[in-house]
């Protein structure tokens, strides 16, 4: 069997065609030159759902981990199917979703699982103490030999995870990010991860939707023959949502060249925004135009050109409150960032001891 044509190989090389040939004849594991970098699983255990997040992580001269993203079908985070997120599911359905999204992972990536970490967002921060500790003693008792890191973020920890997974996809610093949650939204802002400027408020997608359906209902949200108003949804948005708010409070307290600097959109709503969009940056003029296009449109319209991905009954609502999002933080612009905070986590010493601090 031929593995190489030798005739233009440099010594080096065919010394080391050579080292892989034999290790491949003889059945033998391969030298640690040819094999896969290991993966960290990151289980977002969210407000509205549960998504498994695989990295390929390799590490620098001083130990840190450097976070890569895997080929397809890994190369993004992947949903798993339940009717809400785990801390809303008590703790035998928790188990089965986790049981359910590793084994959706094929036997050889699985093999490759160097390190696993469950970190809980919003919905767990909502949830009593008991409650949650009944969830995660179920969760450690099924899964500690494969999970070894179980534990619910603070909002700061995750506004800080999302701007480092910023960071590792090489974002110019410094930067700011905003990702906006179903329970909370995050905001982040600095050059270096030891000292950044980061807050979280219990104002998220989700709990907005709801004082929306009680108080402005008509403003926001879309029905056939009836047309929400962008304009006056997103003034009611921007006053009984964001008006006074922690995050609001937050970021005028910040020093002026902090709302100069890039701002990053990060979570799925965010997502959306740019995927409707269709672009990968808005002003925030250009946001608001694109907001009112959308509010103006009929309900089937909106169906044909997007499909049911989301709800375009919802979508006048999206639109309005990210653009009340970026006005309390000061935004005048915002450019499409990473999914979300899990690849700052599968890089995190904080998370996973085994990478450098």
């Amino acid at each position: 069997m031929t593995f190489f044509h030798g005739s233009s190989m440099t010594p080096t090389v065919r010394g080391l065609a050579v080292l892989l040939a034999t290790a491949l004849l003889a059945g033998c594991a391969l030298p640690r030159l040819f094999q896969p970098d290991p993966i960290h699983l990151v289980i977002d255990a969210g407000s509205t759902g549960t998504r498994f997040c695989l990295y390929g992580v390799s590490r620098d001269a001083a130990g840190a981990c450097q976070v890569q993203s895997l080929p397809a079908p890994y190369d993004a985070c992947r949903p798993v199917r339940a009717p809400n997120g785990l801390a809303d599911l008590g703790p035998e359905r928790a188990v089965q979703v986790v049981e359910q999204g590793l084994a959706d992972i094929d036997p050889a990536t699985r093999a490759r699982i160097a390190g696993g970490a469950l970190l809980g967002t919003g919905g767990f921060r909502r949830q009593t103490e008991a409650h949650n500790d009944a969830v995660f003693r179920a969760l450690r008792a099924r899964f500690a030999d494969r999970i070894g890191t179980m534990r619910v973020l603070t909002g700061e920890m995750e506004a800080e995870l999302a701007w480092e997974s910023m960071r590792q996809v090489g974002a110019v610093r410094p930067l700011s990010i905003i990702e906006t949650g179903g329970a909370t939204v995050q905001f982040a802002s600095g050059d270096d991860a030891r000292r950044l400027a980061a807050v979280s408020a219990p104002i998220g997608m989700t709990t907005a939707y709801r004082d929306v359906l009680r108080r402005a209902e008509r403003e926001c949200i879309a029905e056939e023959g009836r047309q929400p108003a962008f304009a006056a949804c997103r003034t009611f948005i921007a006053g009984a949502v964001f008006g006074g708010s922690p995050l609001e409070r937050f970021v005028a307290a910040q020093p002026a060249d902090v709302t100069g600097r890039p701002l990053y959109g990060m979570g799925a709503p965010w997502s959306a925004i740019f995927r409707f969009g269709e672009r990968d940056r808005f002003t925030a003029a250009e946001l608001a135009t694109a907001g009112e296009a959308i509010c103006a449109s009929p309900v089937g319209t909106l169906r044909a050109k997007f499909g049911d991905d989301w709800d375009p009954r919802r979508l006048c609502f999206l639109f309005a409150y990210q653009s009340a999002f970026l006005e309390a933080v000061r935004g005048s612009a915002i450019a499409k960032g990473d999914e979300s905070w899990p690849r700052g986590a599968a890089g995190s010493h904080a998370i996973f001891g085994s990478c450098g601090g």
